[in-house]
């Protein structure tokens, strides 16, 4: 483990022209990932428009509003493919385990901006499916956006804190250390027993995991650790040196798994998601050892910056800050309640 990926001592503090460069792959990156797993989706306002199983955290608009990346002065204008490609890099396409099984798209025009016409789109959209009206937005969108979400009656509902660090000072070189009696190993995408074990291990962690949508939410991260530039991780204690983790996690098809982890990497960015310790096996430095871990892999992958998202003031926020993280943009939720509709579990 390299020095500087223990405290990130030699770190630098991002630029503003690299947070909002960081604001704009980040909100690609994720608007791309939830067109792939979102049953169904379309192109919206630079984003993705998503809707899946009630319940899911795929029901929202993501990426949306923001400043369209320049163009070439040469280039073509783009347009949808015969791969299901759009503008702006964004896929509405996703594949699922079997090859031939694709989510479903939508032939809707790409919407570019949020007016008035488009979030009553986006309303009418998630209304047919029975669930809450959803749009998530991170800084640098017009006023006038959130005027006509306003108009239509959406509120905040919450807020995530999007932190981000610098890979410049990470050694891509030797795996990073584990706590003791922890084994810490890469999961198998192929493998669908392993997929499976991690996937209940990192879905643990959060509140999907004992409500009404926990088997569509577990179905998601099967998909999300099985995409394409997805890499997960997990941590397998040692029966003989931890007895009471023996009581806690998941059985995995070579162990005991104590603590999972995933990171998705697109071009300069990657981000870290789906990280879950068992309860018996906290406060033992496993979380730390997994953002090192994947800090490393990011940096091998050759990405330039990495980011982790967390409910402000949460575990997860701590233990990143601790590895040099820092907030780098607040992503607001805003929905439009109404009766009989079904909100995302948060």
């Amino acid at each position: 483990m390299s020095a500087s990926a223990g405290g990130g001592a030699m770190r630098r503090p991002l630029r503003f022209d690299e947070v909002r460069e960081v604001v704009r792959l980040e909100e690609r990156r994720l608007a791309a990932a939830v067109a792939r797993l979102a049953e169904f989706s379309e192109p919206f306002a630079g984003g993705v428009l998503a809707r899946g199983a009630p319940g899911l955290w795929v029901n929202a608009c993501y990426g949306a509003g923001l400043e369209p990346e320049p163009a070439p002065a040469n280039a073509r204008p783009e347009a949808p493919g015969a791969d299901g490609g759009f503008p702006g890099g964004i896929r509405a396409v996703g594949v699922a385990h079997a090859p031939d099984e694709r989510r479903e798209t939508s032939a809707q025009p790409v919407r570019q901006r949020l007016d008035r016409e488009s979030i009553a789109h986006l309303c009418a959209f998630h209304r047919a499916a029975g669930v809450e009206p959803r749009i998530e937005l991170a800084p640098f969108v017009e006023p006038e956006s959130l005027s006509a979400l306003a108009e239509f009656g959406f509120v905040v509902r919450g807020f995530d804190s999007v932190l981000a660090r610098s890979l410049e000072d990470i050694d891509p070189g030797s795996p990073s250390e584990a706590p003791p009696g922890i084994a810490i190993e890469a999961v198998d995408a192929d493998d669908p027993a392993a997929v499976d074990a991690c996937a209940r291990v990192a879905l643990s962690g959060f509140p999907a995991a004992t409500s009404p949508a926990a088997e569509a939410s577990l179905e998601s991260m099967r998909r999300a650790l099985a995409l394409p530039g997805v890499s997960a991780i997990v941590a397998k204690a040692e029966a003989e040196a931890d007895h009471e983790a023996e009581t806690d996690g998941t059985d995995g098809p070579q162990g005991r798994i104590v603590a999972a982890g995933a990171i998705e990497v697109i071009g300069a960015v990657a981000c870290l998601f789906g990280a879950s310790v068992a309860p018996a096996a906290r406060r033992r430095g496993i979380q730390g050892a997994l953002l090192r871990e994947r800090l490393r892999m990011s940096r091998a992958a050759g990405a330039r910056y990495a980011t982790i998202g967390s409910r402000p003031g949460a575990a997860t926020e701590r233990n990143a800050r601790r590895l040099g993280f820092e907030l780098a943009y607040i992503r607001t939720a805003f929905v439009r309640p109404e009766a009989g509709l079904v909100a995302i579990v948060e």
